[in-house]
This record gives structure tokens, sequence and C-alpha cells, in this order.
């Protein structure tokens, strides 16, 4: 019972949705904070989503970067308050799945801030998958399940059986 208590807590753990980190590099490690949001976490291939972030140094170049398959996918330019919105296209020949969406550049604190934020790269919006249906394979096995239940039924009564008689003859 403890076990499953625990499994059951782990398994919450691993659900719930988390936020953006952030990561900084340089003189005042930890210092630096920041967030990364998009504007949809299941975008399908080719959809455009807005991706906002804080914590940059003024006017620092933010570069977008898809961390599966590490490549850039959108640039922009903090303002004056380390702030920046810009719109990213998710590549048509992304992998279908889970997905770091990152955002780099010069921190507040003059060391390099990575943000990132978890997205889900769908065909229709709702589940991955890969457009094709799933293939069967395998045998149906219910008619053997049936079997053995009525083997296992017939041994059960033959045991019944035999101790009544063996009961009987004492």
């Amino acid at each position: 019972m403890r076990q499953a208590g625990l499994v059951l807590v782990l398994m919450t753990a691993v659900a719930v949705p988390q936020q953006a980190y952030a990561q900084s590099y340089g003189a005042n490690q930890g210092a630096a904070q920041g967030t990364l949001q998009v504007s949809d976490t299941t975008p399908q291939l080719g959809q455009s989503i807005t991706a906002s972030g804080t914590g940059f140094a003024g006017t620092a170049p933010v570069t977008l970067i898809l961390e599966s398959t590490p490549r850039t996918v959108a640039t922009a330019t903090a303002d004056g308050s380390g702030r920046f919105s810009t719109s990213v296209t998710i590549p048509t020949d992304s992998r279908l799945g889970a997905h770091t969406l990152s955002a780099r550049g010069k921190a507040a604190d003059d060391g390099t801030l990575v943000l990132s934020a978890k997205i889900t790269i769908t065909q229709d919006g709702n589940t991955p998958r890969s457009g094709a249906p799933l293939v069967r394979t395998g045998q149906s096995v219910g008619w053997l399940l049936l079997i053995g239940l009525a083997f296992l039924m017939i041994g059960t009564a033959l045991v019944v059986v035999a101790r009544r008689r063996s009961a009987g003859q004492h």
C-alpha cells in the first residue's frame, strides 16, 4: 500500500504541467530570472505560435531554438526592459511529440540566459500521431483465454471431487 502511494505521488509529479525554467551562465549565475511563454503548447506542424520572454538585457538579440534537433526557428530583439515577443513557425518536417523550445540571449546580469518551454508537436492539434492508422499485429487470443478458463474450472472440479472421495473413505 505504501509503495502504491509513492508511485501515485511520483506519477502526479510527472503529470503536472511545469513552467518554463531559466538558466543563467556567467559571472552571476542564479541571479538572472526570466520566463518564456508560448501561445500554444500543442502546435501543429507548420503552425505559427507566439513566444514571449522576459529577463534579457535591454535590446539584446534573442535566438529561439527547437532543441530536439537543434535548429533556429526565430530571432527577436528584446525591448529596453528585456522583454520580447515573436512569431515562431513549427517546421513541417519536425518529429511529432515532445520538444523543448529555448530562447537564448544576453541576460540582464551580463551572463547568458537560456529560457525553455515544453511543447508537444501534433498533427491535428490534439494528439501526436503519424497520420497512418495503427498496424494490427499478433493474433486474437480471446479463444485461448476461454479454453484456459475452461481447463481451470475442470481442474478445480476434479480437485473438489477427489477431496470429497478421500474424505468419505476415512
